[in-house]
């Protein structure tokens, strides 16, 4: 779990004999609020609300904004996703937005209501406000806290809750100044975590037009991909990378969804393969990440080139493999290849350079003490594997030793690491292939070609 491994909130029990007051909307106005969010995809079935899936990252979204009233119901409230993850993927910047309650009555950008009163005085449900954002005064100015720490080692320019990486930062700011009237907003960050499961936390907000959308205001997206380094060629791996980036037709890199894309041309930014840290990074168990950034991606695309690379890192596949597929002339169908595994997938951050971040100081202070939390539980648990695993290998020496007579030198550690020997590897271009899109097109059935023509007629298409 996302904090120290606590269990899932459980439903609060209305007390015997009490009336639950119907809460009445009309009384409040309302604003368009964006919501940066984080969450640990290990259990749940994805970001996207699916009909009698009741695990998913926005079920516990949409509960926690209608138990906490600050909005109705999820028909109304205007909802929009930035990036959609899939079941395991995790994510740090992930960025939805939603028409919110306000607390205010005045001074700021409100949306159209069926009935615009005026707010109602503050009541029990409302949380006490305190000021709203953390400047960077106040930040240098307790240089001993946690936050201020992490703040410290970004630029300048530029504060924010996620990771200060310079190929990374995200590029909206967290700030304020003195007489904002969003210092006087409900504190949407406490009251919503304090109802949402531990594993999925709201970072910051901002106020946003009321015709703002977060999947199509975005001005790019940023993914990270963690692995293990094992034996992989990490230099073969960077040169194959390269000829990702740029504007290709990303068909054989992806899970094709005809009924939605039509047009499978993406442009990746930039793409980075770096050690998660400096020491020992040559060693088979050190952590690596890959920082992919672009316009948009699809379906399983990060997971499709990430297995491509490792491949080829394995030596398995030559770098140019890469080109091949990405000219849809030469390769008119996908190789079939298993997908890279979700548990290192993290939407990092998703791109908003004019949005201004705001959270209160206690809610950051708040993040970063279960942010240690987890990080402590992890951990711990890691190095307890890794101590079973270092005595199950001195075992499996003497017990090799006993049965062959050999001594210890001519005994290598590796011939106690290497898994079961795999089935011959078939080469890339030599495996079966996938249908072409001409032809899952026409095997589609009369209703979804039906979809599909009425999703061409709006110029739509699925963008993850």
């Amino acid at each position: 779990f996302f904090f120290g491994g606590m269990a899932h909130n459980a439903p609060p029990k209305n007390d015997k004999g009490k009336k639950s007051k119907s809460f009445d909307m009309s009384r409040y106005k309302q604003r368009h609020i964006a919501l940066r969010m984080a969450y640990l995809g290990e259990n749940y079935r994805g970001l996207a609300v699916q009909e009698n899936v009741p695990d998913t990252v926005e079920a516990m979204l949409f509960n926690a904004l209608q138990k906490t009233c600050l909005i109705t119901d999820t028909k109304t409230c205007h909802y929009s996703r930035c990036g959609r993850t899939d079941k395991g993927v995790s994510a740090w910047g992930q960025v939805v937005a939603v028409h919110m309650r306000s607390n205010l009555k005045e001074g700021v950008e409100f949306v159209a209501t069926e009935k615009d009163a005026p707010s109602a005085s503050t009541t029990a449900d409302q949380l006490p406000l305190s000021d709203c954002t953390v400047s960077q005064n106040t930040l240098s100015a307790s240089p001993t806290s946690p936050i201020a720490s992490a703040a410290t080692t970004c630029s300048s320019s530029t504060i924010t809750t996620a990771s200060c990486s310079s190929s990374s930062s995200p590029s909206s700011s967290l700030s304020t100044a003195s007489g904002n009237p969003n210092a006087r907003e409900l504190d949407y960050v406490q009251m919503l975590n304090r109802v949402l499961p531990f594993d999925i936390r709201v970072l910051a907000w901002a106020p946003v037009d009321a015709d703002f959308s977060a999947r199509f205001s975005c001005a790019g997206r940023v993914y990270k991909y963690f692995f293990l380094k094992r034996d992989l060629d990490i230099d073969r791996m960077r040169e194959a990378s390269q000829l990702l980036v740029g504007e290709h037709d990303f068909r054989n890199f992806c899970k094709m969804d005809v009924v939605h894309v039509s047009n499978f041309v993406r442009e990746i930014r930039d793409f980075t393969i770096e050690p998660c840290s400096p020491h020992n990074c040559d060693q088979p168990t050190s952590l690596w990440v890959a920082t992919i950034s672009g316009t948009a991606f699809l379906y399983h695309q990060i997971r499709c080139m990430m297995q491509i690379l490792f491949e080829v890192g394995a030596r398995l596949e030559e770098c140019d493999v890469v080109k091949t597929m990405l000219d849809v002339e030469v390769t008119k169908n996908k190789p079939q290849y298993p997908l890279a595994s979700e548990v290192g997938l993290v939407l990092w951050d998703c791109q908003f350079p004019s949005l201004q971040w705001s959270s209160t100081v206690e809610a950051q202070r708040l993040l970063m003490a279960k942010l240690l939390e987890v990080y402590e539980d992890r951990i711990i648990k890691s190095t307890m594997v890794g101590a079973m695993r270092a005595h199950l290998q001195t075992e499996m020496l003497f017990s090799s030793l006993h049965s062959s007579g050999r001594t210890a030198h001519n005994v290598r550690w590796k011939d106690m690491e290497e898994p079961p020997q795999k089935r011959k590897y078939v080469p890339l271009m030599q495996r079966d292939t996938e249908p072409h899109f001409e032809q899952r097109v026409e095997s589609l059935s009369e209703s979804k070609k039906l979809k599909r023509d009425s999703n061409l007629k709006k110029g739509g298409e699925m963008r993850r």
